[in-house]
């Protein structure tokens, strides 16, 4: 009898180009843990798509007898967002792993994880280490490997509270398709995308699963994505600025639930780096934030104010903010708060910089010897 606890493996599939899903398909159905299903939903894709899913599927039952693929077509697109929950509502696991069609899960990507979730029983969304290249050719080579490269959801230490003060800022390192969800927590909490997202749906669902239960990253790179010009990100860039911006206006009004529009705009652009507003405004801001939080006790108070000045200081050293940020750093309440915290956040960051590139060459030599294909 099988006790490894069955794991639904859920993707979405919209026109990707066939090289790429073939590779992400294998990935899964090579994982080291075999006791998975594999949700495949289709979003209305070209019949080209749909025929090699359709054949896929054929052969790894006829050939392999492998029936662990559930494959299902809607009848029209829908967009990634409705297709995951179509696949959260029929996944039988225990757990719930997320898997984007052009990216390649490693051989223990999956065992990995669960076996950490397993003991630790505390964590209830748990994403991996990533490596990021361009996305061609079809695996990394050894220029990907020795021009910077690129690792995400590296942490020396994963701090919950800090990590949901963050979040409520902006959408941050936490991969989406590494992530291993426990099925229980999500049905407990009523959690499912919020269909209302149709873009940074992940920001959006890590910013209520914070909420609710525990985050963490096992800090293992166990996951390779691709990074192209047409991807989502760069494609609609501006789409999905505007839907992350609506799930910071939904943090925002924890704190100031009548806030202004102009303060939601202003609040919008308090973590990137495009500076807004006149500085009064924004130390005002600022300073309602801080009284709401110590009056309404949302957030740690001492972490919430490192943060806060910590990302303004950074911000107003950008070359594109300095006359802002002038203004602001005379003012003589962020400038004796800002001193409070600098040296204790910057001494974080120096750890944490010090760690990733440590870090980074264990990881890439551990992946240049490594198999990516499954064939």
């Amino acid at each position: 009898m099988n006790k490894e606890p069955l794991v639904s493996v859920i993707m979405g599939v919209y026109n990707t180009k066939i090289e790429y899903l073939r590779i992400a398909m294998d990935s899964i159905l090579h994982q080291t843990y075999r006791n998975l299903e594999f949700i495949i939903i289709d979003d209305a894709s070209d019949q080209w798509c749909v025929a090699f899913l359709e054949e896929y599927k054929r052969e790894q039952e006829v050939r392999h007898d492998d029936r662990r693929i559930r494959l299902f077509h809607n009848e029209r697109n829908k967009g990634l967002t409705v297709s995951l929950n179509i696949a959260l509502r029929m996944a039988k696991g225990s757990y719930i792993a997320r898997m984007d069609a052009d990216d390649i899960s490693l051989p223990q990507r999956i065992s990995r994880q669960i076996s950490y979730m397993e003991s630790h029983k505390d964590i209830d969304v748990l994403a991996c280490g990533s490596f990021i290249y361009g996305g061609e050719p079809l695996f990394p080579t050894e220029k990907d490997f020795t021009d910077r490269p690129r690792f995400a959801g590296i942490y020396r230490k994963f701090e919950q509270e800090r990590m949901r003060v963050r979040l409520s800022f902006a959408n941050i390192e936490f991969t989406h398709p590494t992530v291993v969800f426990r099925a229980s927590f999500l049905k407990e909490n009523h959690l499912w995308y919020d269909e209302s997202i149709h873009k940074a749906q992940d920001y959006n669902m890590w910013v209520r699963c914070i909420e609710k239960g525990k985050l963490g990253s096992l800090q293992e790179v166990l996951f390779i994505s691709r990074e192209f010009g047409e991807r989502i990100g760069n494609r609609y860039a501006e789409e999905q600025s505007n839907y992350a911006d609506a799930t910071k206006i939904e943090c925002l009004k924890r704190l100031l639930p009548e806030s202004s529009l102009y303060e939601q705009q202003l609040y919008t652009c308090m973590r990137n780096m495009k500076a807004v507003g006149t500085s009064a405004d924004n130390i005002k801001l600022i300073k309602r934030l801080i009284k709401a939080n110590n009056k309404n006790g949302i957030y740690n108070r001492k972490i919430y104010r490192e943060e806060v000045f910590f990302w303004w200081l950074r911000k107003s050293l950008y070359r594109q903010n300095q006359s802002i940020g002038k203004r602001m750093l005379i003012s003589p309440y962020i400038f004796i708060n800002i001193l409070r915290v600098v040296i204790l956040q910057t001494l974080r960051y120096e750890r944490d910089f010090i760690y990733k590139v440590k870090k980074r060459k264990v990881w890439v030599e551990k992946l240049k010897v490594m198999e990516y294909s499954c064939n």
